[in-house]
């Protein structure tokens, strides 16, 4: 089994730290399978829904733009909770602010 330590997250705006919380925090991750066995996909274009109880990102590539349409290729779908979702959100935030800190910023898409 492929084990790698997980990034703490950020610390929540609430001045207390609920304690299960923190302990959910400090655990290591473990992969049931090898990590060079899970699929990988290069991806260009991204569809984000919701609903009350769910997120739902659909991953693909663009094969062709002619114009106002895009043709794109889709990937994989993934579903998962809107809390899910705002704690994927906030990690990406935080890679994101260290790459441009180390890198300079990325340019802006008008697409977003």
């Amino acid at each position: 089994m492929a084990k790698k330590k997980i990034e703490q997250l950020p610390a929540p705006t609430v001045t207390k730290l609920n304690p299960l919380t923190a302990k959910i925090r400090q655990k290591e991750l473990e992969y049931l399978k090898d990590y060079a066995a899970i699929p990988k996909h290069y991806v260009n274009n991204t569809l984000v829904t919701t609903s009350l109880y769910d997120v739902k990102l659909v991953f693909g590539q663009v094969v062709n733009a002619n114009g106002n349409k895009l043709l794109v290729d889709p990937e994989v779908i993934v579903f998962m909770s809107p809390q899910h979702a705002k704690a994927i959100a906030l990690m990406l935030d935080k890679q994101i602010k260290a790459y441009e800190e180390r890198n300079g910023p990325i340019p802006a898409s008008d697409d977003a």
